[in-house]
């Protein structure tokens, strides 16, 4: 009876860090490129069991903390894509269209999630009217869409990747820059968890998110000495309550004033720290003030869990 031939060894990840791991991609059988699609992978059972499980552990520490899940539509009307000028700068070049329907040109261009910042502050402007309607904490685990040009490479940049994204309205600063503490530390619990090396870092401003203040990442350190960016956090500020016209009644004034919404993305570290803008010079109250969703008053955001 003859013996089936040893399996070979996998190439050196020391030497060629790129074909050690496509080579354990299919060994495991986690992946199947041949879908037919640039960017755009088949999962198979052994990868959604891994999906699956740490989808678990982020989505329990998040609902310890006060989160809600949600589900937001996968397509964005091209108005609102539009409303806030430096997030439509920032991913205008990579967003899929939905220009027809039924074989029929629609009346307005759709665009295909890639990242839910201009999907839920509309809804925030409608569910948050009073100050007793905040802090809301809310997110969703599903897949987002981007037309990466560059080389794609199955996990690390697609076309379609699986992500948790929580998006939350805090009445002032100071709640959105505490929930933003707490993005780390539930990164960081599931990153020990999951064994993994990684760093903190706060992004410099040319490399934040399309219309955050300021944005902060965890990169893992792989095996070559390169890093990959794993979960970020962005703290919104009032860019997208004011593009939204989120407002709160304030009802002890006669008068109206922003909030603070706070979007996550990813974990950080604490951001108060010597040499903070965030930290060090608190914006003045004025009568009407804006940040996120609100009635009358507009919410700070900082954005968290994602790629």
């Amino acid at each position: 009876m003859s013996e089936s031939a040893p399996e070979a060894p996998l190439p050196d990840k020391g030497k060629d860090i790129g074909e050690w791991y496509d080579g354990v991609l299919e060994r495991a059988e986690l992946l199947d490129t041949r879908y037919g699609v640039k960017g755009f992978v088949v999962y198979r059972p052994n990868a959604m069991r891994i999906v699956k499980r740490i989808y678990r552990m982020f989505e329990e520490e998040l609902e310890r903390g006060g989160h809600m899940p949600m589900l937001l539509p996968l397509v964005i009307p091209m108005a609102n894509f539009r409303r806030e000028t430096e997030h439509v700068k920032g991913f205008e070049d990579q967003v899929f269209y939905i220009t027809e329907a039924g074989g029929k040109p629609l009346d307005e261009k759709l665009i295909v999630r890639p990242t839910s910042e201009t999907a839920i502050y509309p809804m925030f402007s409608l569910w948050i009217h009073s100050y007793g309607d905040m802090p809301m904490r809310l997110y969703q685990s599903v897949a987002v869409y981007r037309h990466e040009t560059k080389a794609t490479r199955p996990l690390l940049r697609g076309r379609e990747f699986l992500w948790i994204e929580t998006h939350d309205a805090f009445e002032d600063e100071a709640g959105a820059m505490a929930q933003i503490r707490e993005d780390l530390e539930v990164a960081r619990k599931v990153y020990d968890g999951l064994g993994l090396a990684f760093l903190v870092v706060e992004r410099e401003p040319y490399d934040k998110f399309p219309g955050a203040e300021s944005s902060y990442a965890y990169d893992a350190l792989l095996p070559n000495g390169n890093v990959l960016q794993i979960a970020t956090t962005h703290y919104l500020g009032d860019h997208f309550t004011k593009a939204f016209r989120c407002l709160v009644h304030r009802p002890r004034r006669e008068q109206q004033e922003s909030a603070y919404d706070l979007l996550r993305r990813g974990d950080l570290q604490d951001p108060r720290r010597a040499g903070h803008d965030a930290w060090r010079s608190l914006r003045p109250r004025p009568t009407l003030r804006a940040l996120r969703p609100r009635s009358g008053h507009s919410p700070d955001t900082p954005q968290g869990f994602g790629r």
